[in-house]
């Protein structure tokens, strides 16, 4: 599940210039993927919207289902569904992210400060190792002492990296068994779902604004084309004509009390 601004008009907005689209997308192991989208300020509830979207392709209420996100609270409210067995997992491509940042601020250390460089990569790559292999705990604890021996950036981006994933170690997980399993470990389905569900006439780079009814209007349009669903929706009636009452009949369906 993942999160996206689009372009909206400031006049009728109290000047906000954008506002947030959720996109996800399903993998069903018994069944082909499904995608989900919507202006999160047009559901009055984003939990049913997506437990709805859940039951209607077919995932058992007690079927377990693993979200992956970035933690964002955006996507937060709509994956916390205490009837079902939810397991909520950090997406491992922003961690690794971040990793990287701090890793590469190191790295242009080492013609300056050889020695501390040295010291901090022994430090931060043995903790994004333990973090990939489910040991938690032990990666948050090397951090916690880069963060006490550095300063200025450096210092800056470690502790972000504490306040991301270590903000709730219950959605760190065993990143290198779940990938080895055929498992995903990252919200790349979910983006590659936002980027086509928004498609060109949605992009920041565009001039065309959006009112939130319109966009979640179009949305919903393009997640049925996606899921193949959009051929069916013209298969069905638009109204069903019922016969006319009349007395005659009225009274042949239900008879008088003898």
């Amino acid at each position: 599940m993942d999160a996206d601004y689009i372009r909206s008009v400031p006049a009728k907005y109290h000047g906000r210039r954008s506002f947030v689209i959720i996109a996800a997308q399903l993998r069903h192991p018994d069944g082909p993927s499904a995608s989900m989208a919507y202006v999160n300020d047009e559901m009055w509830s984003a939990l049913d919207r997506f437990h709805h979207f859940l039951h209607r392709h077919d995932v058992p209420i007690d079927a377990p289902v693993a979200i992956i996100s970035d933690g964002g609270e955006d996507v937060a409210y709509p994956t916390y569904l205490p009837w079902r067995p939810v397991q909520r997992i950090f997406d491992w491509f922003h961690i690794a992210m971040r990793f990287e940042h701090i890793l590469q601020r190191i790295r242009g250390m080492r013609h300056a400060q050889p020695d501390d460089a040295a010291t901090l990569m022994k430090e931060v790559e043995p903790a994004k190792w333990r973090l990939w292999h489910g040991r938690a705990q032990g990666a948050i604890e090397r951090l916690r002492e880069v963060a006490k021996i550095t300063s200025g950036k450096l210092q800056e981006q470690v502790k972000g990296m504490l306040g991301y994933p270590g903000s709730d170690q219950s959605r760190l997980i065993n990143y290198g068994a779940r990938y080895r399993a055929g498992f995903p470990i990252s919200t790349s389905l979910a983006e590659s779902a936002v980027n086509f569900v928004i498609g060109d006439r949605f992009k920041k780079k565009r001039q065309m604004r959006w009112t939130l009814a319109g966009a979640n209007a179009l949305l919903h349009i393009r997640v049925a084309d996606l899921n193949g669903e959009f051929a069916d929706i013209f298969k069905k009636p638009l109204y069903v004509k019922h016969p006319k009452f009349t007395q005659k009949n009225l009274w042949e369906d239900f008879p008088r009390a003898a």
